[in-house]
């Protein structure tokens, strides 16, 4: 007959082996982030140690474990470690990476119009930079992909705004800082739905100004925008909308495929 304290024993022994399982889950995790932001740089061990605040042998044992799977590689520069193929599979497998995603026709784009070409989403109120690609002319726009832009003035925002349902988009609406002027928003984003794509000139920022479109991926709003000093925009604004509209189209008809 099991005695009731041998019962309860073998319990807390299963809820320890439970916690402890976690946190190593978390202490992963840790390290998996630290490494993300760093990029294809690397980090050392004892700099992923001080980062997530461990013992530099509890990362070497973790960064082991995750290396033996894939999910960390030794960097491409040397002396530390990044993120290894792994994640790169698991993110393409969840539609994670909306670069590689539009890749090919914000390359056509470049190479079509020699101008800039931006991809950028939508996160709390904010038009975020996920990638740009900067025209090979002197004279050319070069947006970091740390920037934010204005989610009602920015073709981008306008872009995104137009193709999202009533809800979401009031909830986009309602998370931005400043208060918005809706009969011009609205006025701007029912052109935007008649012509495809919006349009900035000047606003938010003086001497640029840009045509976008925008797709949903994922259930995600994206952006592919074109985006030029203002000086050439009136001239190159036709061939440029064309483009764009082409690449609708080409994206729409592939993540339609992809989804099926």
């Amino acid at each position: 007959m099991v005695k009731k304290n041998e019962v309860t024993g073998a319990a807390q022994e299963e809820r320890d082996d439970a916690r402890s399982g976690i946190q190593v889950i978390r202490r992963a995790v840790g390290v998996l982030r630290v490494l993300a932001e760093q990029g294809r740089n690397g980090l050392s061990l004892g700099a992923i140690a001080t980062r997530v605040e461990l013992p530099r042998s509890t990362v070497q044992r973790i960064v082991g474990a995750l290396e033996d799977e894939g999910m960390v590689a030794p960097a491409p520069a040397g002396g530390g470690f990044c993120l290894g193929p792994t994640m790169s599979v698991l993110a393409r497998g969840l539609d994670a990476d909306p670069v590689e995603a539009f890749r090919s026709e914000m390359n056509r784009l470049l190479a079509e119009l020699d101008e800039s070409v931006v991809l950028t989403t939508l996160a709390n109120g904010r038009v975020l930079v996920l990638e740009a690609f900067s025209s090979p002319r002197p004279l050319r726009v070069v947006l970091p992909k740390v920037l934010e832009v204005d989610m009602f003035t920015s073709a981008p925002g306008k872009a995104m705004l137009a193709i999202l349902a009533d809800g979401p988009r009031e909830a986009q609406i309602a998370a931005a800082p400043n208060a918005v002027d809706r009969a011009v928003l609205d006025e701007e984003l029912a052109q935007a739905r008649r012509d495809g794509y919006a349009i900035e000139e000047d606003v938010p920022f003086e001497g640029i100004s840009a045509l976008a479109i925008a797709l949903e991926m994922g259930g995600k709003p994206y952006s592919i925008t074109v985006t030029l000093p203002t000086g050439r925009f009136a001239a190159e604004r036709d061939a440029i909308a064309e483009a764009l509209l082409e690449s609708a189209r080409s994206l729409a008809r592939r993540i339609s495929g992809a989804s099926a």
